[in-house]
């Protein structure tokens, strides 16, 4: 379906699954909003919906901040730990025995 519409016929012929088990995965993607199909006499063709990714990239970007503010943070307390001196570690380790 990237190059292009694409019949039910068409996108089973490579896998080794049955048409039916090929129809059911591609009505999933159609009821997700991934993929839109078409139905003319006996010829489903299925083509792939421009929109339907823009939800789940919403979502990224919505947590993408904050997960990099936490792994800033990590970052910054994971350098102040390398900077620290063999024999204040050595006294850190001491007191959580």
């Amino acid at each position: 379906m990237s190059r292009g519409p694409a019949t039910v016929s068409q996108l089973a012929e490579p896998f080794g699954m049955t048409f039916a088990a090929v129809l059911q995965h591609l009505q999933t993607l159609e009821a997700c909003g991934l993929i839109r199909s078409e139905k003319i006499g006996r010829v489903r063709t299925c083509r792939i919906e421009p929109g339907g990714l823009a939800p789940l990239a919403d979502w990224i970007t919505e947590r993408r901040i904050p997960a990099e503010r936490h792994l800033d943070r990590l970052g910054q307390i994971l350098a102040e730990t390398d900077q620290l001196s063999p024999k204040v570690r050595d006294q850190e380790k001491d007191e959580q025995r």
